[in-house]
């Protein structure tokens, strides 16, 4: 099957009748998501080693099919992650979504006045193309096949692409985006007879159920102080089916009529309204994996048989899972490299434009400043600065990133350094040199042979865009002296006498760059340049000037990246990235930039900056610090660890536990130094405003905000005095003490109300025996000499242990709070309630128990107090 690759082009490009920066043959995956009037996007797997990944930045356009029957179509990257396992993952988004930056003006022609909708296409034309003169944005032609007319306005400036879901609003339809022709259709795609059937070409299916329908509607009428309400309160929607959750839409009418109705006009207005807005029902979506029988080979005859697009009507038979039914098609994902679509979603529409633009806002994230003085103003945490000399030649100096409310310096454009780097204290020449856009000139003080930086330009097009010429980039600071000279000698130290120099070292080696170091070495690789190894068995090392201590034994290791400092016994390890330092990393694999590991056997690392120490541990994400911590999880940014065993640490700027789990951000430092045992999660802000808004240690369990809770009252475990022999469901009943013990109450001697759902159970002894420990008078547990727990001799470990709460013995009475009880139909709201055998009757005198509401007619709900 030929493959579609997706083709590059730089930011401004707006026509695409070229081959841009050529096409993107290397990426892994390449897959369009399409949704009926929501997002329309495209995500790339590309590994940093592809030919284009230099040539893919932000704001780069992409143009690749978004479905097999479509024009190829433009998407804009918005997003490029850092590399995992030498992959990144980019994000882009379909280049008519910067009409979310093009403002529309207000227009009085078209307020109060019925308008077609061909119109309004003409008036976003028209602003569009407004756009596209003003601030060099694509123009767009938009139209329609809708014809009737509607009322519409624009009170106040907005932007075209929510004046797009506006639009919707007014005319309903969907949009169908080709290029820049974007057209609202009145129905997007059509019924093709295409059957996806099990046991042929369906390979998965997910099905969801959504029910946000109203089952009933509570009409009111209010003005002044006058108010009415139908003698029922409610009336049941129609259509209702069974399995609904009961939900009542509160339907204020005061609007309706001018003076108080009677009570049948208001229930006639309601009813009206019932009519016209019956329930939806459950709506169901489903997710469908299915391959094109046109592909296999008993169909290929027949060519595209399951042809689908957007919109179109699809029949699924699933008669194995108990379904067979016909939906719409609202969202496909489409794999580009293979030419088949990889899913498709059935059901009803989930996003709208609006609800996608404000989301795609919020996820596009950190903004990058340039300015001579660090911005102060609307930034964030995430942001970039780029400081810079001067706003004439924006010359740059300094990359920063602001965390924890300060900016923190990176360091410099390294990224700069693209296909060819030139080394000189003169200016490269095209008579000399082939120069290519996007070149670099590092200039030098001296010759190719001192290197000390200056200054770091790039081959660029000039500011009139007539030529290309050396721009500058990067001012660097006298002090840095980035680099020195490097020769073409290499040394081989040999202390075996079989093998020459001319065989390239001792035990089978193989010696390649500038001023690599061996000594001792048998069946080595090394490679790149300035390394020094002592003692390297069965290795690999690659990169730049990597060392090793004079005693290193670097046994079954591979070592990559520029600049890492190894040394003490580094057994069967692999290294990564750049200026790694290590000590007796026996085992471990270290991957990313700068990371210090001391001790580190049997241990993961990677990101940037981790420092580790005595840590068989996973470690990952950027400037993590770790101490002690065996056996541990640790992932995030910024974490500090101390002391930890066998612990989770997540987040940002979080201090570890001893046997913990810690997530959150900003955690408060353990007091003591560690917590034993402990959840904690961080509610800070920043590093001077450290908090805590949960922690659990030794069973407590402590929280810095309010507890939230599904049950509204308070409960207490308590065993019924009869033992409650046929496991009876005595939920609702009203009980009285009889000594420790609970039986049905009579009159106005009620302790509480047998609850359901509390949302505090007090002793109820949930996780084990009340008594597996001995206890003091006070109910504490009794420690021994050595600060362990007394067990009780009764304990039983081997037996099975049942909850309070799972037997029929014991039952949780809610002695304040909301509850439901059992009445005998006197209960009545606002007035008083007591018992007669447990069973709520209403009461003429004020007792503890106040009615609430009628619930249906054995059940009230009531409050005790």
């Amino acid at each position: 099957m030929e493959k579609n690759y997706p083709l590059l082009f730089e930011e401004n490009v707006s026509v695409f009748e070229s081959n841009g920066a050529g096409y993107l043959c290397d990426c892994i995956s390449c897959k369009v998501t399409e949704k009926l009037n929501g997002s329309f996007e495209l995500e790339i797997n590309y590994p940093i080693t592809g030919y284009g990944f230099d040539d893919i930045r932000i704001n780069s356009v992409i143009l690749t099919k978004p479905n097999p029957y479509d024009d190829p179509q433009p998407f804009r990257v918005y997003k490029v992650t850092k590399p995992i396992g030498g992959i990144v993952t980019v994000y882009a988004e379909h280049k008519y979504y910067e009409l979310s930056g093009c403002p529309c003006r207000v227009d009085q022609d078209y307020k109060d006045t019925p308008s077609n909708c061909s119109e309004l296409m003409s008036y976003l034309s028209s602003e569009a193309s407004r756009n596209a003169e003003a601030i060099g944005v694509q123009s767009y032609i938009f139209e329609t096949d809708i014809t009737r007319s509607e009322t519409w306005e624009i009170n106040t400036p907005t932007d075209i692409k929510s004046l797009m879901a506006k639009a919707v609003e007014w005319f309903g339809g969907e949009w169908k985006i080709n290029g820049n022709i974007i057209k609202l259709c009145v129905h997007r795609g059509e019924d093709r007879a295409v059957k996806v059937m099990y046991g042929s070409n369906l390979r998965n299916i997910d099905q969801e159920e959504q029910d946000n329908s109203y089952t009933h509607i509570m009409p009111f009428w209010v003005k002044n102080d006058e108010e009415l309400y139908l003698d029922e309160l409610y009336i049941r929607m129609p259509y209702v089916e069974s399995r609904m959750l009961p939900r009542v839409l509160i339907l204020d009418m005061s609007g309706e009529f001018e003076d108080m109705p009677s009570e049948e006009e208001l229930r006639t207005a309601a009813e009206e309204y019932a009519a016209e807005h019956s329930p939806k029902g459950i709506e169901y979506s489903q997710t469908v994996r299915f391959i094109s029988r046109g592909q296999t080979i008993e169909y290929a005859s027949l060519g595209d048989i399951d042809h689908v697009e957007l919109g179109d009507d699809i029949e699924v038979q699933a008669d194995r899972l108990g379904i067979s039914t016909k939906l719409r098609c609202i969202s496909l994902v489409y794999d580009v490299l293979r030419g088949v679509y990889e899913s498709a979603e059935l059901g009803l529409p989930k996003q709208d434009l609006v609800t996608q633009a404000v989301s795609k806002v919020e996820e596009r994230g950190a903004i990058v400043w340039s300015s001579v003085k660090a911005p102060t103003k609307n930034v964030k945490n995430g942001d970039y600065w780029i400081k810079i000399s001067n706003t004439a030649d924006m010359t740059a100096q300094q990359f920063s990133r602001l965390d924890g409310g300060k900016w923190k310096l990176l360091g410099d454009f390294s990224e700069y350094v693209n296909t060819n780097v030139f080394i000189s204290n003169a200016e490269p020449k095209t008579e000399s040199h082939a120069l290519s856009p996007g070149d670099v000139w590092i200039e030098v003080n001296g010759t190719q042979y001192t290197n000390d930086f200056t200054a770091l330009y790039r081959w660029e097009k000039s500011i009139d865009g007539l030529r290309y010429e050396w721009r500058k980039k990067i001012v660097l600071p006298e002090s840095s002296n980035v680099g020195k000279a490097v020769g073409f000698h290499s040394e081989i130290f040999n202390d075996y006498s079989n093998n020459s120099v001319s065989e390239t070292g001792s035990g089978y080696n193989h010696v390649e760059g500038y001023y690599n170091k061996l000594s001792s070495c048998d069946c080595t690789h090394v490679g790149g340049r300035g390394n020094v190894i002592n003692h390297t068995e069965n290795s690999a090392v690659y990169g730049q000037k990597n060392t090793s201590g004079i005693a290193a034994v670097l046994m079954d290791c591979g070592v990559y990246g520029n600049n890492n400092t190894i040394s003490g016994r580094n057994y069967y390890s692999v290294f990564f990235g750049s200026n790694n330092e290590t000590e007796k990393s026996n085992s471990s694999i270290i991957g990313g930039g700068y990371n210090t590991i001391e001790n580190a056997a049997y241990s993961f690392v990677s990101g940037t900056y981790n420092t580790v120490d005595i840590s068989n541990s996973v470690m990952s994400g950027v400037y993590n610090s770790a101490e002690g911590s065996t056996n541990s999880l640790i992932a995030g940014e910024y974490n500090i660890v101390k002391n930890m065993r066998s612990g989770i640490v997540a987040g940002l700027c979080n201090y570890g536990s001893d046997f913990g789990l810690v997530c959150g951000r900003y955690n408060a430092e353990p007091r003591g130094g560690v917590y034993t045992a402990d959840l904690v999660i961080g509610i800070g802000t920043d590093s001077d405003n450290r908090r805590n808004g949960l922690s659990a240690a030794g069973g407590d369990l402590r929280i810095a905000g309010t507890l939230y809770e599904h049950g509204a009252d308070y409960a207490e475990c308590f065993e019924w005095l009869d033992g409650n022999p046929d496991n009876e469901d005595r939920r609702g009943m009203l009980v009285s003490l009889s000594g420790d013990r609970i039986i049905p109450a009579n009159g106005d001697d009620v302790f509480g109300i047998v609850s359901a759902v509390p949302t505090v159970c007090a002793n109820s002894a949930p996780m084990e025996w009340q008594k597996r420990f001995v206890r003091d008078v006070f109910g504490a547990i009794v420690y021994d000499g050595n600060n362990e727990p007394v067990l009780n001799p009764e304990y039983d470990e081997k037996a099975e242990y049942i909850p309070r709460t799972k037997r029929k013995e014991w039952a949780a009475v809610g002695i304040i709070g909301r509850l439901v009880v059992r009445d005998d139909g006197t209960c009545e709201p606002g007035k008083y309630c007591k018992a007669l055998d447990g069973i709520a009757v209403s009461s003429d005198t004020k007792t503890n128990i106040r009615v609430l509401r009628r619930i249906d007619d054995k059940h009230a709900e009531v409050f005790i107090k």
